[in-house]
C-alpha cells in the first residue's frame, strides 16, 4: 500500500472559505446584508457561487486520476482512454442479484424465467446517464469502479458528456467517509458542512439554491462505495421520509435521497459491489445498472504499454509468454496494475488472485518506508486482526483507537494504510476536539480482504469454525473466502502467506481445510445455487489451485452450472473452464445472456483442454455476440455433451447442420487479430448490414451514427429487402432521428423492435414515420414493459403494414396485452404466430392465443418454452374451436415445454387431429414413455407428415417403441430423432415399433454432439431399418471407429439390393463434410 503524507488536502479542507476574500479586499460586507439580516441579492448570488465553486473544486481534486499513485517513478499515467467493457444489465431480475435464480427446478430446458426482462446492452461511458436519472456501477473486486467514476467525473466538470451538459454543480463523496457517523445529521449536514467546501454562511444559501428543482437538474450527486458501508439498505429495513431541515441517521438520509424524496430531480450515480445492492428495496433501485465487465484483451494491451512506458513491450511480451491465466487475470484493472508492479520490480508472478496481493505486499513490507523491521511480522499480524475485525464490523475506515486496541503504531504502517480528514466532533462525531484529527482505511479494500482471510487462517480452531458456520457463506466475505481458499489450499501461496508459526502445525491446517471443503460442499449441495453465488463458488475453487481435494470436490459435487445473465469477465471464464475441467458431468452449464464473444469461448474452451467431463446442455442463449466464427470453439465445448441451446444467437441452424471442423477453425483463427485490433462502432454498424441485412436503429446509434445510417439506407433501398432493428429506447427517448430516418426505409423486410420501453405515443410516431409498403414480419423481443395499449399499436403496424408473421418473444404476456393486440388485428391474415419463452401466460391468456388464431387464419403456431401445462393446453383446444369449425394449423411448435404431463399431451394430440397439423415440434419437451402413448392414441388422422422428437431423452424404450408406431399410423414422411440416447436396446425397440412402416426422411443425427462409437448390433438394426426408408437416412457423429469402411461397406450393399427409385436413398455419416452412401442405379 502506498504512502499518502503530503499529497495534499481537498480544497476547502481546514480553510475558512472564500468568503474571507472580501476581508482581504477592504469591501464593506454591510453592503451586502439587507436591514432585516438576509443578505442582499448580490451577496447571495456570491455566497451561492462561492458554495458550487467549493463542492466542485473539491470534486474535482478528487477525481484526479491516481492509478499509479505511491508506486515510484517507474511508471507513467495512461494516456489511451481504456476502460472496462460496460454493459447495462436488468441486476434485480436478470440474475445477478444474489438472490435471484434464473433457473429453477422446472425451469431447466434453456427457458427463460418469467420475470425475466431484457437482455444486457453494452454501454458507452458517455451514455451512461442516457439511461436515467440514477445509475449504478456495479463489478466485482479490482474492477475499476471508482477509477471509471473519477473518469466520469471530470469528463462531465469539463464540458465533455453531451448529456450532461447542463450539469454546472458535482458532488463526489467516499462513503466510507460515513463510516463513522453514528448520530443524526440533517442532510446539508451530512453532504455538505462537515467537508468544509466553504463557509459557513456560504453552505447555508448554497443549500437553498439546491433546493430548486430547476437548480437540482443541474446537479450531480456522486456516491462511490456503497458496498463500503457499515450499515445496509435492505427490503427488510423501513425507512422514514424527512424533509430538508430534518435530523436523522446515515442510512436514512441516503434512502430518501436515493427514492427521490430528496433531491428528486438531481442526477445520482453510484458505484458499489454487487453485494452492496443485491438487497436494495424497490423503491431506491436504480433506473439503470451498469455492470463493468473487465478490460478487453486490446485495452489490456494499450494499458501495459501507456504505463510501462520503454517497458512496456518487454513487459508485454513476457506476459504473452507466461500463460494464458495472467493475461485473464488482468483483465481486472486492479490486479493488472499489480502485475505491472511486480514485473518492474523484476519477481516472480503468482497466477490466482491471493498469490499476486501477497506478492505485492511483501514487496511494500520490504520498502524502505518501514521504520521498524525487525518488528515486520508482528506488524502485520496486528494489521491481520485489525483487517478482520473490521470485516466482523462491517468497517472499513479505523480510528486512531483501533490502531490502539490491535497494538498497532502509524509510523510503522504508513505503508500499507492511507490517512484522510476526520470532522471535528462540533458537526458529526463523538471524538474529543483534542484527539487525534485522521481516520485510516487500506489503500484497496482487497488487502484488507486478504489480510483478513490471513487472520482468520490463524484463528484457534473453535473462532475459526464459528466464523466459518456463520459468516463465510455470506456475500460480503466472498473475496475473503476466496483468499482464503487460496491460501490454504495453493502451495505457491500458502509459502508466501503470514501464518504464525503456532499455526503452522499440519493436523491443524488439514482441520482448517477440511472444514472449509465442508463449507463449500454444503453451498454446492443446498439446491438451486443463484448465478452470482454460484460465479464465487467457482472462483474460490479456482484459487485453490490443483490440490487433489478441490479436484474431487468438483468431482462429486458440481453437477450443474447455472451463470444466467452476468456479463462474465474473461477471469471468471477461467474460472469456470478450469473448475469445470475436473467435474464428471454436468447436466447443464447455463451461460446465457452472458454477453459472450468468440473469444470467450476460446477462452472456456482452452481452458476444458483435454478434459472428460460431459455437458448435457450447453446453453449459450442471447448472446448475439456468437457469430459463425464461433462455430469451431463452440463444436468444441458442445462435442463433451448432447444439447446445444443457442436461441437468439448471432449464429443460424443451418451454421450447425453444415458444420464442418476444417473450415470452421480456419474461421476461428481470425478471433485473436478481431478481438485485439476490435472494430470501429460504426464499421459494426456497417458490417451488421453486409452480413445480416440489418439496418441498427438502435438509441444510441441514431443519435450518434446518423449520417452513417443514412447512407446505408441508400444502399439497403437497392436491395430486395432489409430488416430493421429498433433496440434500446426508453419512455423518455426522443425519437425525432429514428423517424427521420425510417422514413427514408423503402424496402423493410422484418421490422424489429427488442429491449425498448416504448408507449402508446412513441409506438405511433414510429407508425407515421415508415413508408408506405409491404413488410414480411413484425418481430418484438424481450418488451416487458409495453404496455396494453402500447400492445395495440403493435396490432396496428402488423396491420397496416400488411406483415404475414408475427412474432412477440419473450414480452411478459398478460390477458389484457393479447386482448389489445387481438382488438387491433382484427382479421388480418397471420401465416405465423411466434410466442415463444412467454413462460408466465396463464389459461386467460391462452384463451386470447386461441381467439388470436382463428381471427386471423394462422397456420404456424410456436410457443417454445412456454411452460406450458395440461391445462393450458385444454384452455388453447377450447378456444381454437369456434362456430365456423375448429383452426386449422399447419404447424404446431411447442418445443421445451417439459411440463405438460400426460393429459397435456394428449391434449396435444386432439389439438393436432382437430387442426389438421401437418408438423409437428415437441422437441426438449422431455415426455415420458406414458405422455408419448397418449399423444399417439389421441392422434387418429393422417394428416401428420411431420414430427421432430429430437432432445427428449427420458422416452426410453417404449417411447421409442410408441414413436415408431405412430409413423405407420400417421403414414409419417419425415421424422427427426436426434440426440435421444438411442443405443441398441431403444433403437431395437423403435425398429420394432415401425414394423414395416415406410418414411421418406429418418433422422439419427447427433450433431454438436460427442461422436459415439456404433456397435455391430446396431449397424444390424439399421441394416433392417434400411428397406423402411424411401429417401434419406441421417447419421451425423454416428463414429464407425476403426471399421469405418467395413460398416460403410455393409450400407452400401444393403442399399443396392433395395428397389431402385430415382434417385435412390442416401445415408448421410457428415452432412458439413457432405460424406455419404447412396444407393447406386443397377446398370442396364
Amino acid at each position: 500500500m502506498n504512502h499518502t503524507e503530503g499529497a495534499g488536502e481537498p480544497p476547502g479542507q481546514g480553510l475558512v472559505g472564500v468568503a474571507n476574500h472580501f476581508e482581504h479586499a477592504n469591501i464593506d460586507v454591510a453592503n451586502f446584508v439587507l436591514p432585516d439580516g438576509r443578505p442582499s441579492k448580490e451577496r447571495r448570488e456570491t455566497l451561492e457561487k462561492e458554495f458550487i465553486d467549493g463542492v466542485n473544486a473539491r470534486s474535482r481534486w478528487l477525481a484526479k486520476p491516481s492509478i499509479m499513485k505511491g508506486y515510484g517513478n517507474e511508471f507513467q499515467e495512461q494516456i489511451n482512454e481504456v476502460a472496462p467493457e460496460l454493459f447495462k444489465t436488468n441486476f434485480f431480475r436478470g440474475g445477478c442479484a444474489l438472490d435471484e435464480v434464473e433457473y429453477s427446478v422446472i425451469n431447466e430446458r434453456g427457458r427463460l424465467a418469467a420475470k425475466e426482462k431484457k437482455k444486457e446492452i453494452s454501454v458507452h461511458l458517455e451514455t451512461v446517464h442516457s439511461n436515467g436519472r440514477y445509475i449504478v456501477f456495479v463489478g466485482g473486486a479490482g474492477s475499476g469502479k471508482t477509477t471509471l467514476l473519477k473518469r466520469y467525473c471530470l469528463l462531465v466538470l469539463e464540458g465533455k458528456i453531451e448529456l450532461m451538459k447542463e450539469v454546472k454543480f458535482i458532488h463526489v463523496i467516499n462513503i466510507k467517509d460515513w463510516s463513522l457517523k453514528n448520530g443524526k445529521y440533517t442532510p446539508k449536514e451530512l453532504l455538505y458542512a462537515i467537508f468544509n467546501v466553504a463557509s459557513g454562511e456560504a453552505v447555508k444559501y448554497g443549500f437553498e439554491w439546491l433546493k430548486n428543482p430547476e437548480n437540482q437538474k443541474k446537479s450531480f450527486l456522486v456516491l462511490d462505495g456503497l458496498d463500503t458501508a457499515p450499515w445496509v439498505l435492505s427490503e427488510d429495513m423501513h425507512h422514514n421520509m424527512i424533509n430538508y431541515d430534518d435530523k436523522a441517521p446515515v442510512p436514512v438520509i441516503i434512502y430518501n435521497i436515493l427514492c427521490g424524496n430528496l433531491f428528486p430531480y438531481c442526477k445520482i450515480l453510484l458505484a458499489s459491489r454487487e453485494y452492496g445492492i443485491n438487497r436494495l428495496p424497490k423503491e431506491i433501485r436504480p433506473d439503470s445498472t451498469i455492470a463493468l465487465r473487465g478490460l478487453s484483451r486490446n485495452s489490456i494491451i494499450s494499458l501495459v504499454k501507456d504505463i510501462g512506458k520503454d517497458k512496456g513491450g518487454i513487459i508485454l511480451e513476457s506476459m504473452l509468454k507466461k500463460s494464458l491465466k495472467l493475461m485473464l487475470l488482468c483483465s481486472t484493472p486492479l490486479f493488472l496494475i499489480f502485475v505491472i508492479i511486480l514485473y518492474i520490480n523484476g519477481e516472480d508472478i503468482p497466477e490466482n488472485l491471493s498469490g499476486l496481493i501477497m506478492t505485492i505486499l511483501k514487496n511494500h513490507i520490504r520498502s524502505k518506508h518501514l521504520k521498524v523491521r525487525k518488528d515486520v511480522d508482528k506488524i502485520m499480524q496486528n494489521l491481520m486482526a485489525l483487517s478482520l475485525d473490521g470485516m466482523e464490523r462491517g468497517i472499513v475506515v479505523f480510528t486512531r483507537y483501533d490502531f490502539e486496541k490491535h497494538d498497532l503504531d502509524i509510523d510503522d504502517i504508513k505503508d500499507l494504510v492511507i490517512s484522510v480528514p476526520t470532522p471535528d466532533k462540533n458537526i458529526v462525531c463523538d471524538q474529543n476536539l483534542l484527539e487525534e484529527d485522521y481516520s485510516f482505511f487500506f489503500v484497496h479494500q482487497t488487502i484488507q480482504e486478504l489480510l483478513a482471510a490471513c487472520e482468520m487462517a490463524n484463528l484457534n480452531l473453535l473462532q475459526y469454525k464459528e466464523l466459518i458456520d456463520k459468516q463465510i457463506h455470506t456475500s460480503k466475505y466472498g473475496v475473503v473466502r476466496q483468499m482464503l481458499c487460496g491460501l490454504l489450499f495453493n502451495k505457491s501461496t500458502a509459502k508466501m502467506s503470514f501464518l504464525k508459526n503456532r499455526y503452522r502445525d499440519d493436523y491443524i491446517i488439514e482441520t482448517k481445510q477440511e472444514y472449509l471443503l465442508d463449507s463449500l460442499r454444503k453451498d454446492l449441495n443446498g439446491g438451486n445455487i443463484p448465478p452470482m453465488r454460484m460465479l464465487n463458488i467457482l472462483i474460490c475453487l479456482c484459487e485453490c489451485g490443483a490440490d487433489e481435494r478441490i479436484v474431487q470436490l468438483a468431482k462429486t459435487n458440481i453437477k450443474k452450472i447455472y451463470l444466467s445473465g452476468i456479463p462474465l469477465t474473461t477471469s471468471d471464464l477461467h474460472a469456470l473452464g478450469s473448475v469445470t475441467y475436473h467435474c464428471d458431468r454436468l447436466s447443464i452449464m447455463a451461460l446465457d445472456n452472458c454477453q459472450l464473444n468468440t473469444y470467450d469461448l476460446k477462452v472456456l474452451s482452452d481452458e476444458l483442454g483435454d478434459s472428460d467431463v460431459e455437458i448435457t446442455v450447453f446453453d449459450v442463449c442471447f448472446n448475439r455476440s456468437l457469430l459463425k466464427n464461433s462455430m469451431y470453439y463452440l463444436h468444441k465445448i458442445c462435442i463433451r455433451g448432447q444439447g446445444l441451446n443457442y436461441w437468439q444467437c448471432g449464429f443460424r441452424q443451418s451454421d450447425i447442420l453444415d458444420f464442418d471442423e476444417k473450415t470452421a477453425k480456419n474461421a476461428a483463427l481470425d478471433v485473436y487479430d478481431v478481438t485485439v485490433q476490435g472494430a470501429t462502432e460504426e464499421q459494426q454498424i456497417k458490417t451488421m448490414l453486409q452480413d445480416q441485412k440489418i439496418l441498427d436503429f438502435s438509441d444510441y446509434n441514431t443519435q450518434h451514427y446518423f449520417r452513417t445510417l443514412e447512407e446505408l439506407i441508400i444502399e439497403a433501398n437497392t436491395r430486395d429487402s432489409v430488416n430493421v432493428s429498433l433496440t434500446e429506447y426508453e419512455r423518455n427517448s426522443v425519437l425525432t432521428n429514428l423517424c427521420q430516418l425510417l422514413n427514408q426505409c423503402i424496402k423493410i423486410g422484418e421490422f424489429k423492435i427488442s429491449e425498448c420501453e416504448l408507449t402508446e405515443n412513441q409506438l405511433e410516431q414510429i407508425m407515421q414515420a415508415i413508408p408506405e409498403q409491404e413488410i414480411q414480419m413484425v418481430n418484438v423481443f424481450l418488451t416487458p414493459d409495453i404496455q396494453p395499449n402500447g400492445w395495440k399499436k403493435i396490432g396496428e403496424i402488423t396491420e397496416t403494414f400488411k406483415a404475414n408473421t408475427l412474432a412477440v418473444t419473450s414480452c411478459s404476456l398478460t390477458k389484457e396485452k393479447l386482448a389489445e393486440l387481438k382488438l387491433s388485428l382484427g382479421q388480418w391474415a397471420i401465416d405465423r404466430f411466434d410466442l415463444s419463452r412467454n413462460s408466465n401466460m396463464d389459461v386467460s391468456c391462452l384463451n386470447q392465443v386461441g381467439e388470436i388464431i382463428r381471427n386471423c387464419a394462422t397456420n404456424d403456431l410456436v410457443m417454445g418454452y412456454c411452460n406450458l401445462t395440461s391445462n393450458q393446453m385444454s384452455s388453447l383446444k377450447a378456444s381454437l374451436q369456434g362456430e365456423n369449425g375448429p383452426a386449422k394449423l399447419h404447424r404446431i411448435d411447442i418445443s421445451g415445454n417439459d411440463n405438460l404431463g400426460v393429459d397435456g399431451f394428449k391434449a396435444l394430440g386432439q389439438i393436432s387431429d382437430m387442426c389438421e397439423t401437418k408438423e409437428l415440434d415437441v422437441s426438449e419437451c422431455d415426455p415420458s414413455p406414458q405422455e408419448i402413448r397418449s399423444f399417439k392414441d389421441a392422434v387418429n388422422t393422417e394428416k401428420l407428415t411431420k414430427l421432430n422428437v429430437s432432445r427428449n431423452r427420458n422416452m426410453g424404450e417404449w417411447g421409442l417403441y410408441y414413436i415408431g408406431e405412430l409413423v405407420g399410423k400417421c403414414k409419417l414422411k419425415t421424422l427427426f430423432v436426434r440426440q435421444c440416447e438411442l443405443e441398441e436396446k431403444t433403437l431395437a425397440k423403435f425398429a420394432e415399433g415401425m414394423k414395416k412402416a415406410k418414411i421418406d426422411l429418418l433422422s439419427f443425427g447427433l450433431y454438436f454432439m460427442k461422436p459415439r462409437i456404433t456397435t455391430q448390433a446396431e449397424i444390424d438394426i439399421l441394416l433392417n431399418l434400411l428397406p423402411n426408408v424411401n429417401k434419406e437416412l441421417t447419421l451425423d457423429a454416428w463414429s464407425f471407429g476403426l471399421r469405418k469402411e467395413e460398416y460403410e461397406q455393409l450400407l452400401q450393399n444393403e442399399l443396392d439390393k433395395l428397389e431402385f427409385i430415382e434417385p435412390g436413398v442416401k445415408i448421410v455419416f457428415e452432412r458439413g463434410q457432405n460424406r455419404y452412401v447412396q444407393q447406386r442405379k443397377p446398370s442396364a
